[in-house]
């Protein structure tokens, strides 16, 4: 469930990381947290729907199991 948000953190703060060295002057990190945060939110928006069925459809063998 959560593979797509570590996969995102990891390239995202890779690429954060080599600009943050192409450009040592400029604050890269502050400047790019919202757009990572926007990222992360997108990702959420896509996936909801299957993070959702899989918790129910866990949560309805769970119950029904007892």
């Amino acid at each position: 469930l959560g593979s797509p948000f570590v996969a995102y953190a990891i390239l995202v703060n890779l690429t954060i990381g080599f600009v943050n060295k192409l450009t040592p002057q400029i604050p890269i990190y502050f400047i790019s947290q919202p757009f990572v945060i926007a990222g992360g939110m997108l990702i959420f928006y896509f996936a909801i729907g299957t993070m959702l069925s899989l918790f129910v459809d866990g949560f309805v063998d769970l119950t029904l199991a007892r």
